[in-house]
């Protein structure tokens, strides 16, 4: 019935007929019914306009909203891409030496808790480290971690950890920051390599090292090599540049440290040896032999303590500054006793005329080439350091 309407109302538009003839049954419209029809249809019509104009207006948008997020990361600062990043919204390319790109989601890496080899940041991982004024992306993680640098609307690897021999790290030098990776963990060695990048390349290099592979203690002297820029440096100019540059403690700082840890949790309960004479005794006294220089001890002074056999009879424990004072010019007839390794000396400080005299307490604990000398009270408790010295310091 409907579409032989529209026959009529198109008859209508053609000739101006007031009705029209249908098949069956017969119908006959007068010009106010077929006027309304007419409106009916341009009603219609409209509908079917504004449909599709809706649906043209739909595409228009989206379209816009599928070009809307490359637009925004156009426009967005490092930070805010690299917490896209973390946001798994975007992913990060790494980018081989072979020039290689593969890309991975912040997700995809591991990040339970217990597992050493796990990824996290936190709000101190956000730093400037290739001094363009914008902050990399610092995760903490295995060797060191991974820093990600974002430029040019994308996030990138900048650096990252590579092992026991390439731990990642960075630091502060002449106003620049640098990204390191060291390798201290081996002997012989302490290794660190910086490097300084602009738009994630190196543009500028060095290193700084120690070597000593012949080193029967695995630990650098001043007969060992170190460099600095591929030049050669000494020991102190080492120390120093390593204390400046990366926070380490100095050789003698470090041994401060362990040893008065040492004296807050010292065994009493190890074994004791008495001085006696004993065969027992004297091979006790004879593992401490050797002559041990200190640079520095908790009052400044230099010297060296020498433990030797005497010309007549046991041992010599002599205390030398450097300046030709002494500490203490000691035999091994002062020792009370050992307790482990360590001599319990009960040494005259002050002798007087009548026989009395006064005593200070030493504690050295020996070690294969260093030693740890401390005061004490009489009972050789309340242990305060006093130097470490070296075989070769």
């Amino acid at each position: 019935m409907k579409k032989n309407v529209l026959t009529c109302l198109s008859l209508i538009s053609s000739v101006a007929l007031i009705g029209c003839s249908l098949s069956s049954p017969d119908v006959s419209l007068s010009s106010e019914e077929a006027s309304s029809v007419a409106d009916e249809n341009d009603k219609d019509e409209e509908a079917q306009d504004d449909k599709a104009g809706n649906v043209a207006s739909t595409t228009d948008v989206a379209s816009e909203a599928d070009t809307k997020p490359e637009e925004d990361i156009d426009d967005l600062d490092a930070e805010a891409l690299l917490h896209k990043f973390l946001d798994d919204e975007i992913d990060a390319i790494a980018v081989s030496e072979g020039g290689e790109e593969t890309s991975f989601l912040y997700s995809e890496l591991p990040h339970d808790e217990d597992d050493w080899e796990s990824y996290s940041y936190d709000d101190d991982s956000f730093v400037d480290l290739d001094n363009d004024n914008d902050n990399e992306l610092i995760l903490y993680g295995p060797y060191g971690g991974m820093y990600l640098d974002a430029r040019d609307g994308k996030v990138y690897v900048l650096a990252q950890g590579e092992g026991t021999a390439l731990v990642l790290g960075h630091a502060e030098y002449e106003g620049l920051t640098y990204i390191v990776h060291s390798d201290t963990s081996h002997a012989g060695r302490q290794i660190h390599l910086f490097d300084r990048y602009e738009d994630g390349v190196v543009v500028d290099s060095f290193d700084l090292s120690a070597q000593y592979w012949d080193n029967e203690f695995d630990y650098y002297d001043q007969d060992s090599e170190f460099t600095f820029n591929d030049e050669k440096i000494t020991m102190e100019e080492y120390e120093a540049l390593c204390k400046e540059i990366l926070g380490y403690k100095t050789k003698v700082e470090l041994m401060h440290d362990i040893a008065v840890n040492e004296a807050e949790s010292f065994d009493y309960s190890q074994e004791k040896v008495v001085n006696d004479g004993s065969e027992a005794f004297l091979e006790k006294v004879a593992e401490c032999i050797g002559e041990y220089y200190y640079p520095e001890d908790s009052d400044g002074n230099a010297g060296t303590l020498t433990i030797k056999e005497s010309e007549y009879d046991g041992y010599d424990f002599d205390d030398n500054y450097e300046g030709g004072d002494y500490r203490f010019l000691s035999s091994s007839s002062d020792i009370e006793f050992f307790i482990g390794n360590s001599i319990c000396l009960k040494y005259p400080q002050t002798v007087y005329d009548n026989g009395d005299a006064v005593f200070t307490y030493y504690v050295i604990t020996c070690y294969d080439y260093f030693v740890h000398v401390y005061v004490a009270d009489e009972n050789y408790e309340n242990l305060e350091y006093l130097y470490t010295g070296w075989v070769n310091y």
